[in-house]
């Protein structure tokens, strides 16, 4: 059976000012895939990751995801297509004074989605499956680093997106979080199908599981598997 292309980019070019990101990438993402983008600080891995969801059009070439085609940007599609991407960043987009269950809660009635089960079931299995069930009523700022890093991957993928795009968190996780997390992304990709993108400065280290590896380094994205 044929997999969809979720990420279709042929003689992509991005710029960050003078900078050249990519010069004419051409590659694919399937559903059910999990790709990983390695490459050194300042490399463009984030600007990559930004060009994906519609919100980078320094460049050109052909970009399609999710059947939107991009360059040029059209602003209303990118803003559609943006609630179809789960994306966590080094950064979270995550109310630090609210409760981890208020921001998990707010990322599912953003969804317009059908879903199996309650929302409050939902976040409670998550949180479960993380360990971190205990803290469901605690304020995001009273949590430890790689807590807020692990919440705000949760939020990314807590409505089941058809991409999910986490730029530069796993590799910063304590061993015990990256794990667990792990196990639930990879859970994701195979049974849900998911096209999953991670992006770190070296490989994730011990992966129980084979993923399509490419370095992005000189605006040049090579697949090194």
């Amino acid at each position: 059976m044929m997999t969809y292309p979720i990420i279709d980019a042929s003689r992509l070019c991005l710029f960050h000012g003078e900078k050249c990101i990519l010069d004419e990438g051409t590659f694919k993402i399937f559903e059910g895939q999990w790709s990983e983008i390695i490459g050194p600080p300042n490399s463009g891995k984030s600007t990559l990751l930004n060009a994906i969801i519609g919100n980078h059009d320094q460049g050109s070439g052909q970009l399609q995801i999710l059947g939107y085609t991009l360059f040029p940007v059209n602003r209303d599609d990118a803003r559609l297509l943006r609630r179809k991407i789960g994306l966590a960043q080094q950064t979270p987009d995550l109310l630090m004074d609210k409760t981890i269950r208020v921001n998990l809660m707010m990322a599912l009635q953003a969804a317009d989605k059908i879903k199996e089960k309650p929302d409050e079931s939902i976040i409670q299995e998550m949180l479960d499956e993380v360990g971190l069930l205990a803290k469901i009523k605690s304020e995001i700022r009273n949590l430890s680093h790689t807590e807020i890093l692990t919440v705000a991957i949760l939020r990314s993928i807590i409505t089941k997106p058809k991409l999910i795009l986490i730029d530069q968190l796993l590799e910063y996780l304590e061993e015990n979080f990256r794990n667990k997390l792990i196990a639930i992304l990879y859970n994701l990709v195979i049974k849900e199908k998911i096209a999953l993108i991670s992006t770190s400065y070296l490989e994730l280290p011990n992966l129980p599981f084979e993923t399509l590896r490419f370095k992005l380094d000189g605006g040049k994205l090579l697949a090194i598997n």
